[in-house]
């Protein structure tokens, strides 16, 4: 969810390890302030630093200026919580235990460098989303590994005893989804500058849905530069090691929770103009493993030596752009559960390795489906959260279009277990080139180095071990604490009253449909394990011309009338509040019933969910 932005402005406007050591006491300090700015689904290539000339990042591109442009960062899993793990400890997701999953339990046998700079002296400090989503507390940690919450960036400096220095980790919710539709556009960006990339469906709904992540992107980058200039109001801009990044790619189908390049190679830029020298693009190949022990030694302190990650301090020292240090020509990352999108909660595990030339993957359960099982591939977008954004719904609804089958398959469908792809002669990566005999040397080459690293670093999966990932506990929205969270009754759930009425499985619609009778309805039940006031959202889409039938929720003794809006299309899903309603703990039933039919048809349904209302209290009308 987005945060209010008032919660930064307001303030500028206003003003474990036994590597560590024994704390030193620093009379007059000049360690580095550490500031870490982290986004949440944002791939490398959507930064103007970076080449996209339609997205405006002036924050990004001046620290990208000011200091050193990474070219070449990638993730070490493409999904929030193993990431973040990772870049807290310097250590490969697949070291992490249980958390190497999304939605996991926090182990407590991993050092992170908020915690040992915090026992260095350092005034440690989070905003946002930190290590997550997952449950931190149940191995009984009392804060996020990222460190402890704050009310605002201006409010932890205040709280910063002179002389101080600070490490301060910034987690902004964009530009993950839900997105307002339209955003993009009307904030003044233009449907036919975007680049749409080979692996999606040039369509206008695609143009439009990749504008309102570049609103996001863009008020991810505002954000920042209100935290810059008050660094510069104090005086304290200049000694700060301050790092952009993301923690995996972009929402859309092929990015996020995928091993290619829009779902791990990241954005990196580092400025610290008291010891880097700026203007440098390097394009040596590093990974988030490195940032923990480039703090770390930045802040005087030894790595671990256990830690698989590398300080990048010899890169930052150095006045050479390109390739610097030649022994950085490879990084290596993959994925285990995404989500709960397979039967038996089972992941897609890959591990990969990534060259100048080539992107090797191993799939090591191809018989999955890598996006989640049909009909919802829901590892593209979570079943839980909606039920397709547009640029997925583009490329589902065009699956039997000419041309646009491959799209498809790209996107959904099985893959071998082993892909290569040459990337001087396709960056995108869309063809796997693993089976061409001229090829084959490269590929040897690639799976002896990963087999090596898998096994130096202990990885499970090489260890005869790799179910252990299948079998970790999932934390859901039924079971995680204490926040109540919103509840997705989904349309494949639900029970059908009537003759008509059905749950269409197809990939195209995956919704309740063929409403064509007033007496046919919906019904589904649920379980409240926290009692409270809900809104509920009704995700209703309709053909042209064909809205208008009156139509009615009913739930705990009460009914919500609202009217079917025209969509444009039935399989076009548009959020519709309807109203709140407050609910006690226990079993409740929803049924959604039409009063009138006023055309062909009543409507389609993908999905209701009901949001606790301090939750939506918290979302401004713009945002998600």
């Amino acid at each position: 969810m987005r945060l209010p932005l008032n919660w930064l402005l307001a303030a500028v406007a206003s003003v474990a390890a036994a590597f560590l050591g024994p704390v030193v006491s620093y009379a007059a300090d000049s360690r580095p302030n550490i500031l870490l700015c982290i986004a949440d689904d944002a791939s490398w290539h959507h930064f103007g630093a970076n080449g996209d000339k339609v997205v405006r990042t002036p924050t990004f591109d001046r620290v990208a200026r000011e200091g050193v442009n990474f070219r070449n960062a990638f993730c070490s899993a493409p999904s929030c919580t193993p990431s973040r793990g990772a870049l807290l400890t310097g250590q490969h997701f697949w070291r992490l235990q249980e958390g190497a999953n999304l939605w996991s339990r926090w182990p407590t046998n991993f050092a992170v460098y908020p915690e040992l700079l915090a026992k260095a002296g350092y005034h440690v400090g989070l905003k946002g989303k930190g290590w997550g989503p997952g449950d931190f507390n149940h191995y009984g940690h009392s804060r996020n590994p990222a460190g402890p919450a704050v009310r605002d960036f201006g409010t932890f400096l205040t709280n910063k005893p002179t002389g101080k220095p600070f490490c301060f980790w910034f987690g902004s919710s964009d530009p993950h989804r839900l997105y307002e539709r339209g955003t993009g556009a009307r904030s003044g960006l233009k449907i036919e500058d975007v680049v749409v990339p080979p692996y999606l469906p040039d369509t206008p709904d695609v143009r439009s849905d990749i504008l309102d992540y570049y609103f996001e992107m863009e008020r991810f980058d505002r954000d920042i530069g209100a935290m810059l200039r008050l660094l510069e109001e104090r005086g304290e801009l200049d000694n700060t090691l301050v790092v952009i990044t993301s923690d995996n790619g972009w929402p859309f189908p092929r990015g996020k929770a995928t091993c290619y390049d829009a779902g791990t190679r990241m954005p990196l830029a580092i400025r610290w103009p008291a010891k880097v020298k700026g203007r440098r693009i390097v394009d040596d190949l590093v990974s988030h493993t490195d940032l923990a022990p480039t703090f770390l030694e930045a802040a005087g302190l030894k790595p671990s030596a256990d830690a698989t990650g590398r300080s990048l301090l010899s890169l930052l020292a150095s006045d050479k752009a390109g390739q610097v240090e030649p022994s950085r020509d490879s990084v290596f990352f993959g994925r285990e559960r995404h989500a709960d999108v397979r039967a038996g909660n089972v992941g897609y595990p890959i591990r990969g390795i990534r060259t100048k030339d080539f992107l090797y993957l191993r799939n090591f359960d191809p018989d999955r489906w890598p996006a989640g099982d049909p009909p919802i591939y829901g590892d593209v977008d979570q079943r839980a959260d909606i039920g397709g954004s547009p640029s997925k719904q583009a490329v589902v609804e065009h699956a039997a279009t000419p041309g646009a089958k491959r799209l498809f398959d790209l996107a959904f469908g099985k893959r071998p277990a082993e892909e290569l792809y040459d990337l001087g002669s396709d960056a995108w990566q869309t063809n796997n080139v693993a089976a061409m005999t001229r090829y084959a040397d490269a590929k040897e080459t690639l799976r002896v180095q990963l087999d090596r690293q898998l096994n130096e670093t202990g990885d499970p999966r090489v260890a005869g071990r790799g179910d252990v990932f299948d079998r970790y506990f999932y934390v859901t929205t039924t079971n995680r604490s204490p926040a109540r969270s919103a509840i997705s009754l989904h349309a494949s759930n639900a029970v059908v009253h009537g003759t008509m009425l059905r749950y269409e499985p197809q990939t195209n619609k995956n919704c309740l449909g063929y409403w064509t009778k007033a007496e046919d309805w919906a019904e589904w039940t649920f379980e409240i394990r926290q009692p409270g006031e809900f809104e509920i959202e009704v995700w209703q889409g309709c053909g042209k011309g064909q809205g208008g039938s009156d139509v009615a929720v009913e739930m705990s003794g009460k009914r919500f009338d609202f009217v079917v809006e025209d969509t444009g299309h039935f399989q076009n899903f548009v959020p519709r509040k309807v109203g709140r309603a407050q609910l006690a703990a226990g079993r409740h039933s929803l049924a959604i019933k039409p009063q009138r039919k006023k055309a062909a048809a009543v409507m389609d349904i993908r999905l209701v969910r009901l949001i606790p209302v301090e939750a939506a209290a918290k979302l401004p009308p713009s945002t998600k």
